[in-house]
């Protein structure tokens, strides 16, 4: 990406890029919020990486990664509870049992 756009490469570049992998933990949605963020903040600082703006970078990332979990789970929280209980014991006696057509 960085290439791509034509973006300066720093000291900082691969700070950042190893950070922005490093909070993604390898989890696909996770690094694809990353790259987003920072895109969104190149695009607003002229393609310019600094150590504020990994800083504020990672900040937005973690909180868009929070709000997509929060969103997900307030959802279930609209779920019976009977419903719960029987998914978990489902999943406790075979825990492959999710996705199966039973």
């Amino acid at each position: 990406m960085l290439d791509k756009y034509r973006v300066t490469r720093t000291g900082i570049t691969d700070e950042w890029i190893d950070v922005m992998v490093d909070d993604s933990q390898y989890f696909p949605h996770h690094l694809t919020v990353a790259l987003r963020v920072t895109a969104s903040h190149l695009v607003q600082n002229d393609g310019t990486m600094s150590k504020e703006g990994l800083v504020a970078v990672r900040e937005e990332a973690l909180q868009q990664r929070q709000e997509f979990y929060r969103r997900r789970i307030s959802n279930s929280h609209q779920t019976p509870r009977e419903v719960v209980g029987e998914v978990a014991r489902a999943l406790q006696s075979d825990p492959t049992s999710l996705g199966q057509d039973n």
